[in-house]
């Protein structure tokens, strides 16, 4: 009887002990599913090549390359014989524009690429008249900027040298580039913000800025002050002083890959400190028209439909008669916006024409839908009995100008003044279609007698479905519905109505990026056979719903709504139908988000439990945790990372518990793996040599701290695995491994260019991690003195420790989540301190202790 209630209680402690890693596993596994198929695949159509891609290496200065010698520059061409080889003292002749590409973290500069040729391509069939794109590339040798800030500030002097140089291959005449263009990938982008900031660099030799990508509001991760400082300056230059700061004139254009984007969520793309947010035109991939699709970090650089619109563009603002870039902001920002967002280069204002009613062809039915063989122009007359006070009107021709509001007296002459509303014209998905629509309201036909819509003048085929040209009157509705609780559903259903409805459904929970919900509509119509969006129109179907009359719509915020923002759905149905929306929750969508928006935020809560938290005070540390998200939330203890993730929109109150538990887990599973199994094997291979081994450590170790700081820490890890025999050493061995993957980005890059420097200079972590470093050495100089506290049960953070000395430690753990949530750095000064708190702990002992 005893030993069966010992095996129970046996299994007891091992459930107790292993139901938090197999949570944390779950969720994992729960993140993977929904991550796992947007990172293996891609939508975006690849750019295809015409010719072989060379790139031709420039001869720079010699001061250049003395200062730079792990640096290149250059120029991007292509050659229909591949054998052929592309010689570096080639000629130059130079006659485009210049534009420069920047890649980011560990990108290559041969990613120029698409958009190059996709550019080359565009200037040989759409625009043989202006000027082509000279693209030159920077090679920064695929370092990790992203991670390691030491390397930001060459990179930032390489580029704005290369840009001097670029600009002094051109020959000097009237139509010589005064500027360059940039386009920039990932951290490119926030190195070429960088550039207004170096003291010698005028802002007029750069006027637009095209990043991908690119975390322009802070970094993603950061895990040394350099990085953070150099983003600060980049505030105080662009930001702080917009209106008469360096960076006035300068167009910046961000675009996000959007969901499919896990490295560089899309919140991190637009500037939040900027004071005038319509001065960076910013746009995720998935809503550029003709693209619809989202692209990963990597496919944004390549993704064909997305760089046809970005080229498109920079086309677009040629002028004559030098046929060089506007170097006016404002029309630089109306170009992109309407690009980016509608899909089509017209004049971004309504314009007064005449035309000539000759050719007209009346109808007056409604709805009217006509396909096949076209008039040049069909005419809808407006009366003041109109049905509803929205018209609809959609086509498919490929027409720029096509709409117009005319007004047209039966005295006058044949010819009616008209307005062209062109501009407003959208593209509708998937991006096959190239069906394009506008609603107009009653003040817009206010006066007018006639909408006419020009179409080409044959209804030939066009490879695209025949042109088709459709007016219909319609009514607004305006409906509400409540996000529902997990595991449930809320609904709502719309009955038929006798004409065409846009009907707006408001979601005013629905406000945080962290959520993740799916909503399903579906039609139920008499006589039309599925359809959603303009159902009467050929393939028109919105997100793929292939006329089965049901759409499945993924319910996801980019960046927090504020203020009286407030999300909404629209939908258009027709006449005669009934539509049903459901909402629900999506758990896997979910999971995916909250491992993407939170991984940043693992290091420093894993450090702050491996510093203090026993098993026994799971649930204690986690109301702590509560608190102090409420004294946060309300102000109290201002200046804490706690408020740039509250304004992130990112730091709910479920959020301190939930990282608190996944961290914990983390640290239950990795520990083992990392720390424990490699002990033992050294022990058994080294076959009692550890204390020659940890003396040669300890020697090394000054030497490889001078060399790069991440090298000397490695040194004191490695003799603390070799010594680690007590629960104090096993302590200050789990903090010192936090701080090895807070400093792999250093090492990374110090392994990275070795070859050309043995001193990793800058060192942004020397004196943090050297001093944390030293002190942790300081525990295995001394000899082993005995501990009069017993072991805190089934303890992973401090053991052996006099109650005040355990309040101290729980004390300073809270206090790194706080300050290290977003300045992943500043955890280094956190271990610094637990380390010190461990040997004082050691010092005091006096009665003998108990092994682990």
């Amino acid at each position: 009887m005893k030993s069966k209630r010992s095996q129970n209680a046996v299994i007891l402690g091992y459930l107790q002990a292993l139901w938090l890693p197999f949570l944390v596993c779950g969720l994992l596994a729960a993140s993977a599913v929904d991550l796992v198929p947007r990172l293996t695949h891609s939508d975006c159509e690849m750019t295809w090549m015409f010719s072989w891609p060379q790139y031709q290496r420039l001869n720079l200065s010699l001061e250049l390359r003395e200062a730079y010698p792990q640096y290149g520059l250059h120029l991007y061409r292509e050659n229909r014989n591949r054998e052929e080889p592309l010689l570096d003292a080639a000629p130059l002749r130079l006659r485009g524009l210049p534009a420069l590409f920047i890649p980011g973290n560990a990108g290559s500069h041969k990613q120029v690429r698409s958009s190059a040729s996709i550019a080359l391509q565009m200037h040989r069939h759409e625009f043989p008249r202006l000027r082509h794109f000279d693209f030159f590339t920077v090679d920064l040798n695929e370092e990790f900027s992203g991670l390691f800030g030491g390397v930001l500030l060459r990179q930032t002097q390489f580029v704005a040298a290369s840009i001097r140089h670029i600009l002094s291959l051109y020959p000097s005449s009237p139509s010589r580039p005064s500027s360059v263009l940039i386009v920039a990938h990932s951290m490119g982008g926030v190195v070429a913000q960088a550039l207004f900031t170096l003291p010698n660099f005028p802002s007029s030799l750069v006027s637009t800025i095209i990043t991908l990508s690119s975390p322009l509001a802070r970094p993603v991760v950061t895990f040394d002050p350099s990085l953070m400082e150099f983003y600060t300056r980049i505030s105080e230059v662009w930001y702080n002083d917009r209106e008469g700061g360096v960076a006035r004139n300068v167009t910046l254009v961000s675009v996000s890959g959007g969901d499919s984007d896990v490295q560089v969520p899309f919140h991190l793309t637009i500037p939040s400190s900027h004071p005038h947010q319509t001065h960076t035109p910013t746009i995720g991939s998935p809503a550029v028209p003709r693209n619809w699709v989202p692209a990963d970090h990597r496919a944004v650089v390549w993704c064909r439909r997305l760089q046809l619109a970005l080229s498109r563009g920079l086309f677009t603002l040629q002028t004559p008669p030098t046929n060089e870039l506007t170097s006016d902001p404002s029309r630089q920002r109306e170009v992109f916006h309407h690009l980016l967002f509608r899909g089509w280069s017209v004049p971004m204002t309504p314009s007064n024409t005449h035309l000539n009613s000759k050719g007209w062809k009346l109808v007056d039915s409604n709805p009217h839908f006509h396909e096949g063989s076209l008039p040049s122009m069909t005419a809808l007359p407006l009366s003041s009995s109109s049905p509803s006070t929205l018209l609809l009107v959609a086509t498919n021709s490929p027409t720029v100008h096509w709409l117009y509001v005319c007004v047209l007296s039966p005295s006058t002459s044949a010819k009616a003044n008209c307005t062209d509303f062109s501009h407003r014209a959208r593209l509708l998905p998937p991006r096959e279609n190239v069906v394009k629509y506008v609603t107009l309201n009653e003040g817009e036909l206010e006066g007018g007698t006639h909408v006419v819509v020009k179409t080409s003048l044959s209804g030939r085929e066009k490879g695209r479905g025949r042109e088709f040209v459709l007016f219909e009157w319609c009514q607004n509705r305006s409906l509400s519905l409540d996000l529902p609780f997990w595991g449930m559903t809320s609904s709502l259903h719309l009955p038929p109505s006798s004409h065409c409805t846009l009907t707006k459904v408001t979601l005013p929970q629905l406000t945080q990026i962290w959520t993740a919900h799916s909503a399903v509509v579906t039609a139920s119509c008499a006589g039309v056979k599925g359809g959603l969006v303009l159902p009467r129109l050929p393939h028109t179907p919105l997100l793929h719903d292939n006329g089965t009359g049901r759409l499945v719509v993924p319910l996801s915020l980019q960046v927090p709504l504020r203020d009286d923002s407030v999300a909404e759905l629209i939908v258009w149905s027709p006449s005669n139908c009934s539509l049903s929306v459901t909402l629900s929750p999506s758990l896997l969508s979910l999971a995916g988000k909250l491992l993407v928006l939170y991984t940043p935020l693992l290091l420093p809560w894993v450090t702050a439990v491996a510093m203090a938290s026993p098993r026994t005070h799971l649930i204690g540390e986690m109301v702590l945790l509560a608190v102090m998200w409420g004294v946060t939330s309300t102000g109290l203890l201002p200046g804490t990372d706690w408020d740039q993730l509250t304004r992130d929109g990112l730091w709910p109150a479920w959020a301190p518990p939930l990282l608190h538990l996944v961290a914990r887990g983390l640290f239950l599973v990795l520990r083992p793996l990392l720390l424990r199994l490699p002990s033992l094997l050294l022990s058994r291979c080294l076959r009692g040599n550890n204390r020659v081994v940890v003396g040669t450590l300890v020697a090394m170790w000054c030497p490889g701290l001078i060399l790069c700081s991440a090298l000397g820490l490695l040194l004191s890890l490695a003799a603390y695995t070799l010594k680690a025999v007590d629960g104090r050493q096993r302590q200050v061995q789990s903090l010192l491994l936090c701080l090895v993957f807070l400093s792999l980005p250093s090492l990374c890059s110090w392994i990275k260019n070795i070859r050309f420097s043995l001193q990793l200079y800058p060192d942004p972590l020397f004196w943090q991690v050297g001093v944390a470093s030293a002190v942790s050495l300081l525990p295995l100089l001394l000899p082993p003195r005995p501990n009069q506290f017993s072991r805190l049960a089934g303890g992973c953070g401090f053991t052996y420790m006099p109650l005040p000395l355990v309040s101290a430690s729980s004390l300073l753990s809270v206090s790194l989540v706080l300050y290290c949530s977003v300045h992943t750095y500043r955890l280094s000064y956190f271990v610094t301190a637990a380390i010190l708190l461990s040997l004082f702990s050691r010092l005091t002992n006096r009665q003998p202790y108990k092994s682990d």
